[in-house]
């Protein structure tokens, strides 16, 4: 720690500074790294380079140039690389203090670069070539590989062992410092996003939630499927050991594992946002990166708690993609392709639209249906994308139909006829024999197809009075879920379970009161546990079984709770929404399996029908007035921002305000343009905060800065109360002023 009397400067930032407005809103990053734990590294598009001082708990803007930076890498001590588009490279011998530019005289996108000392290093090319470096990448010489697909990532293990991962199933290795690259045969075809090899164990992860495990140096390989309905794909991945991993990617969630892969816990983080890279720099201390936002994570404890910079504001609000007639859709009315992962269906009355972008924008396709303007459920055959499977009831509360379609929507055939009340889920699929469907009328026993709709026969002799929700469990085809409205048995909704396909019941579960339903019963491909919710009765909520659905109790009380489901990425984050006519809280959602909720923003009217949660980042709503997707936008203030194009006539240190603080303080200053300096040119300039000893605590400005008006702000939020002094020097000024952070 340095102290006032001896505080020396003892480096030189240089960068180009342009003029920003805070808050800096982003657009992703590209790259992580981390030389020591504290000094932080990302770099992105056009000329973004930030600065982490504390760990990832504030950044400052190092941007310079207008390439497209795509990898940074270190060597301990302080010497860095930054390679870009265009044959960039940026070399730092005194850890980013400054860059040098590097004239590679090469014109190829380098997207990620390795040193394994401080002279040998590799870079690799969207071209699939492979240039090598022996004196810190002064010059770059070209070595033979078979790739020809683009390439995402090199790393080395010392200066003989190495590999290289690409698209279309390109993985690369060599064992004699890259002089001979051979292809590693792969058992899947995806685009290899990243990898990390320790020792002979490789972790590659993919496209479409797979992830690549070889324990003998890609010799032979494993798979590792997420089993992530949505297929997102794996951006991210850094080992801790040979067993130990961690891995991110679209949607936001984050696992971990310590058994090579073999089973997964999911960690919070307070993003609503895709993640791509990361990195630790040990067991506890690691960071990951947004995708499509100016997005940083970090943790200090190996992932039980992931934290956003200081000051970083996430702001959530709902937009409205398709208006609705009031009750026109009553159910589970989404369903994800099984071709295209961002196609998605939904019935609108007698209307399916489609969308291509995760719910952004739809549009109709085929015609609408003949029959019927209340529709329920909707399936799409994970076998042939052109039969289209609904349940529609009309607006009398009597009659109900299954309308099959085999040419896209466009002619639709009723398949079966029944009695229904126009509430809730009455069809379901079995997720593992998707031709299997059951379908449950009012008053009558449960019907199956086994033909994806074609036919249905009656199941059993179970009569069920108003059937709400049906579920078969993931894995467990023989067990049968229902769950029902009883409006003349003394107003009971009952939970009723069959083991044996349907041939004999048990009611497992009951709630008494006036209008009692089961909208929503739910269970994920991640996790046994299911869920259902109860509606008013005595005691309405969100209900939870870790046993099949033999016996279930409460998580949380609440009689308005309907429709409900859980992120498709991460098991312990769900959400339910509500139907109340009190309007403006549309539902709640825990990231810890139901521990604990806390609200959802706001939409004027909450009459909920369904929640539809594709990932972590993409959730639906189908309201009484319109289907809605959360939106997230992101403000995270980086570093020092300048205020003001006109240049002082002397230097000069306000004081911060607010001050008391608590946490937050924004520091302004001035720099003129000194004698003897060229326009243009900046001075070195530091603003470091002590505490009352003299003991150094943060280190908020230490670069050179044009003439200017700036601002900049602290975040004192792991700070304990008391007074602190900031101190300003900028060439030969030096000016010490005191606050006070009050908590």
């Amino acid at each position: 720690m340095k102290s006032f009397c001896n505080l020396t400067v003892n480096f030189i930032i240089i960068m180009v500074f342009f003029a920003i407005t805070a808050p800096v809103i982003s657009q992703g990053f590209n790259s992580i790294y981390s030389l020591n734990g504290s000094s932080v590294w990302v770099v992105g598009p056009a000329g973004t380079i930030y600065r982490s001082n504390d760990g990832g708990s504030t950044f400052l803007n190092k941007s310079t140039g207008s390439a497209d930076y795509y990898s940074i890498i270190g060597v301990l001590p302080i010497n860095l690389w930054i390679s870009g588009s265009g044959g960039t490279i940026l070399y730092s011998t005194n850890n980013g203090n400054n860059f040098t530019a590097i004239n590679t005289g090469i014109t190829e996108n380098f997207t990620s670069i390795y040193f394994t000392d401080n002279l040998n290093g590799w870079v690799v090319t969207a071209t699939g070539k492979i240039y090598k470096s022996t004196n810190a990448g002064s010059s770059w010489s070209q070595q033979s590989t078979p790739a020809t697909n683009q390439l995402n990532r090199i790393r080395f293990i010392d200066a003989n062992t190495g590999a290289a991962c690409g698209n279309n199933g390109t993985f690369l290795i060599t064992v004699n410092g890259g002089n001979n690259w051979s292809q590693s045969v792969l058992p899947v075809n995806k685009d290899i996003l990243s990898f990390d090899i320790i020792g002979n164990v490789i972790f590659a992860s993919c496209r479409d939630s797979y992830v690549l495990k070889s324990t003998n140096l890609g010799a032979n390989w494993s798979v590792i499927d997420y089993l992530i309905k949505t297929r997102s794909d794996i951006t991210g991945i850094d080992m801790i050991s040979a067993n130990t991993f961690y891995s991110t990617g679209i949607g936001g969630f984050i696992r971990k594992s310590t058994d090579g892969g073999a089973a997964f816990t999911y960690q919070n983080n307070p993003a609503w946002a895709d993640l791509d890279k990361m990195f630790f720099y040990d067991s506890l201390h690691g960071w990951a990166t947004g995708k499509d936002m100016n997005l940083i994570l970090r943790t200090s404890n190996g992932g039980q708690n992931w934290f956003m910079p200081n000051g970083t504001t996430q702001t959530l609000s709902w937009v409205q993609k398709i208006p609705l007639d009031f009750y026109t859709s009553s159910g589970n009315v989404f369903w994800q392709s099984p071709w295209n992962k961002k196609e998605i269906f939904v019935t609108k009355s007698n209307r399916v639209y489609r969308s291509l972008d995760i719910g952004e924008t739809w549009s109709p396709i085929g015609n609408v249906m003949p029959y019927g303007t209340i529709s329920n459920t909707l399936f799409v055959s994970p076998k042939d994308s052109n039969i289209f499977l609904v349940a529609i009831d009309s607006n009398d509360n009597e009659h109900g139909k299954v309308l099959r379609s085999t040419d896209y929507c466009n002619t639709w055939t009723a398949t079966f006829s029944a009695n229904r009340s126009s509430d809730g889920i009455p069809m379901a699929m079995d997720p593992n024999h998707t031709d299997t469907i059951y379908y449950g009328p009012t008053d009558s026993v449960i019907f199956r197809s086994t033909n994806f709709g074609l036919s249905f026969s009656p199941l059993g002799s179970h009569y069920f009075e108003n059937i709400c929700a049906i579920k078969i469990p993931e894995n467990s085809s023989n067990t049968i879920i229902v769950g029902s409205a009883g409006y003349t048995q003394n107003n009971k909704s009952l939970i009723t379970r069959s083991t044996d396909y349907g041939v004999t019941w048990t009611e497992v579960d009951s709630n008494r009161g006036p209008y009692p339903e089961v909208p929503a019963i739910i269970s994920s491909t991640l996790d046994p546990v299911m869920y259902v919710t109860q509606y008013q009765g005595n005691e309405g909520g969100v209900k939870r079984t870790f046993n099949g659905g033999a016996s279930w109790s409460y998580i949380n009380i609440d009689d308005a709770a309907w429709g409900f489901d859980i992120a498709s990425d991460d098991p312990n984050v769900i959400v339910y929404a509500v139907w109340s006519y009190a309007g403006n809280v549309p539902g709640y959602i825990s990231f810890n399996k139901g521990i604990n909720f806390s609200s959802l923003p706001p939409i004027t009217l909450t009459n909920n029908f369904s929640v539809y949660f594709y990932n972590r980042s993409n959730l639906l709503l189908q309201q009484a007035n319109g289907f809605y997707k959360l939106k997230a936008t992101f403000s995270i203030p980086i570093g020092i921002q300048p205020v003001s194009q006109e240049v002082p006539k002397q230097f000069s240190l306000g004081q911060n305000f607010p001050n008391p603080f608590n946490p937050n303080t924004i520091i302004r200053f001035n720099i003129p343009l000194l004698r003897g300096v060229s326009e243009g040119r900046g001075v070195l300039t530091q603003l470091i905060i002590y505490d009352i000893t003299g003991r150094e605590v943060s280190e908020l400005v230490n670069e050179e800065l044009i003439p200017g008006t700036y601002e900049v702000n602290w975040n004192a939020v792991n700070y304990p109360s008391g007074v602190y002094f900031y101190k300003l020097t900028s060439g030969d000024y030096t000016v010490t002023k005191k606050m006070v952070l009050i908590k």
